[in-house]
Formats: C-alpha cells, structure tokens, sequence
C-alpha cells in the first residue's frame, strides 16, 4: 500500500453554475475543498482567463475528485501560462502517476525540483521510480526528501515500502518503526511493518504487528488476509482459515484472499475446499499467479491419488 501523491477520489462531478467571482473566491480557490474550488476558481478565470493559479487550483480539485482529464487540462493551461510553475508541475505529475504514466510522471517532478527543489517533489519522484520497480533510484528520493523534511512520516513510510520491495526487511522495519514513531496511530504502518516481520520470517512480531493494526482499523481486509498468512506460516491452519474468512466478509472480491485460503487448505490436506478457492480467486482475478499455480498443484495430486501407477512387488524367497 503506498501513500503520497495519491489522494482518495471523492464523488462524481456535479454541474456548477458560473456566477460573479467574490472577494472570498480567492480563499476559496486556494484553500476550499471539491466542487467549492471548482466553483470559485471558474469564476475567477472568468475574470482572469490568463491566470495560471486558478487553472492548476482547480486541477487538482479535479484530481482529488479523480476526475483525470478534467485535471490534466487545467494543469497543462497552467503550465502554458507559465512555464516556470513548479506546483503546476507537481500537480501533472500527480495526474500521471496515478494514470499509471511513471516516465511522464518522472518528467514532471524532474522539472519541479529544478525550479523548486522540495521535500514533496523529491518524494512525489521516488514514488513514481517505485511504481517503475526501480527501487535503488526510489530510495535515493526518499533518502533527500527526509534529510529536507526529518518528520515527514509519509517518506519513511514510503522508503520503507521500497526497501520491502528489495527484500531489504531490515531497513524497511526501522523505517515503519519511524513511520510509527512520527504516526502511533497509522495503521498501515503497523500493518506494513507486519509484513516486514513476515518477509523475516519473525512471524509472532508480524502478527503482534497485524493485530494493532487491525485494533487501529477492523475493516481491513488486507489486514487480516496477511495476518492469515502469518498464522498459516506458523502452522496454526484454523486461525489462518479465520483471518481469510474475515478478509473475504470485508471484500467478498478479494482475490488474493480466496488464494491464500487455497494454499492453507492444501496444507491441511483438504483438497476439495482448496480447488473451490483457488477457482474462485481465478474466477475474480483470471491472471493471478498464486491461484493458478495452486490449482495446478492440487489437480496433480488428486491425479496422482487417483492412478497411482505400477507397483512395484519385492521377489519372494
């Protein structure tokens, strides 16, 4: 799970009539939120159609209501008007990051921290090199952005993220330690330092881990499927089978969950409930590599149990 530049879409776009700007628009089109940005930020433009402030204000209104297009025009009029604006660069780069574009992305926040060589940009940037898979250069860009902002727990979550991805389970549990230290109550935190302990093969501190972050927020699934597979490391099968049961209560389209379920029924030598599970995780995620593997396994040892091949018999004396 990564934060940063991701912000959370809000509800669909309703249509906004353009009347007279006021003296609080300003205020509005910095400082408001959703359709009040939007809104106070038009009118504004109708009186100032060449100021780049509003359009990339309002960009990112349309960027946190995940209306992208919307975003990434405004962003771009922006940057037209002024092309040394490094929060308008900010902004696209946030567009094309969460669009999935991570060299555009890579682009942008290069330009930014050129004009402007912030905390944010250089963590906006190691975001989009870990959504690459290039987790040497992410590091890098979390490693500056600490040292220009030491309380920004978001960048130790992150790097910690990136270490975790390198099978660095060592750097990545003292990051989420300071991630924790900056954030007590983050439960992401916990629960990503969790699967740090895992990674280690440290499963009682993984679960320690799940279980205050499951205190910190019930209603993760991912939470529980991951406790699961804790338990299920540790061989304790029935706690596991519960976890997964909960997760998929939590998120009956939770793929990952029917998989990891499978492989804990496959261990308990229940074959049947494994091959329902890991059809149905295929079924919600055809490409999943855990289930179709799982499925394989199984099928192959019924087979096997069912034709067993030649005996051999030993030669009587």
């Amino acid at each position: 799970m990564h934060w940063g530049i991701l912000c959370a879409a809000a509800a669909l776009l309703v249509a906004i009539a353009v009347q007279p700007a006021t003296a609080d628009d300003f205020t509005a089109c910095v400082y408001g939120r959703g359709d009040e940005t939007i809104a106070a930020c038009t009118r504004m433009l109708a009186l100032k159609p060449n100021d780049p402030t509003p359009y990339a204000n309002r960009g990112m209104a349309y960027y946190n209501k995940g209306d992208y297009d919307r975003a990434m025009a405004d962003l771009n009029q922006a940057i037209r008007l002024e092309p040394n604006f490094a929060d308008a660069y900010q902004g696209r780069g946030h567009v094309h990051y969460r669009k999935g574009d991570y060299d555009r992305a890579i682009a942008d926040f290069d330009r930014a921290i050129r004009l402007d060589p912030s905390s944010s940009a250089y963590h906006n940037r190691g975001m989009s090199y870990d959504g690459k898979g290039d987790y040497d250069r992410a590091i890098a860009d979390f490693d500056q952005s600490i040292r220009l902002n030491p309380k920004s727990e978001v960048a130790y979550f992150n790097r910690g993220i990136a270490c975790y991805n390198k099978g660095d389970y060592d750097r990545a549990v003292a990051d989420f330690d300071q991630a924790i230290r900056l954030d007590p109550k983050s439960a992401v935190a916990y629960g990503n330092r969790g699967s740090a302990y895992d990674g280690k093969g440290d499963f009682d501190r993984a679960i320690a881990d799940f279980d205050q972050a499951i205190r910190l927020d019930p209603k993760s699934a991912v939470t529980y499927n991951n406790r699961g597979k804790a338990y299920g490391e540790k061989g304790d099968y029935d706690r596991a089978i519960a976890d997964f049961d909960q997760a998929i209560r939590l998120d009956p389209k939770y793929a990952k969950a029917y998989a990891t379920r499978g492989e804990v029924y496959e261990a308990k030598n229940d074959p049947d409930h494994a091959i329902a599970d890991f059809e149905q995780a295929l079924k919600l995620n055809p490409s999943l590599p855990d289930a179709q593997r799982g499925l394989e396994r199984v099928r192959v040892l019924l087979a096997k149990r069912s034709n067993p091949g030649p005996q051999t018999i030993a030669p009587t004396r």
